[in-house]
């Protein structure tokens, strides 16, 4: 692994460019790539059954997703 820099770790992965709404196809805006995945992340609900343990590294996990 190499160290990056802050605004390369910022910067969009072009691959994911290529996801929108409306399945994979043209690239779209890193703005809009942003606002489309954390959008997938954050609509996941889980069962009330889940371990708050498991619950908690969910949602650490989703946030670093995001």
């Amino acid at each position: 692994m190499e160290i990056q820099s802050l605004n390369e770790l910022q910067a969009a992965d072009e691959r994911s460019l290529a996801f929108s709404p409306f399945g994979l196809g043209e690239r779209i805006r890193p703005e809009d790539a942003a606002k489309f995945q954390q959008s997938q992340v954050l609509g996941i609900e889980l069962a009330d059954q889940v371990a708050e343990v498991t619950r908690q590294t969910f949602d650490r996990l989703r946030r670093v997703y995001a």
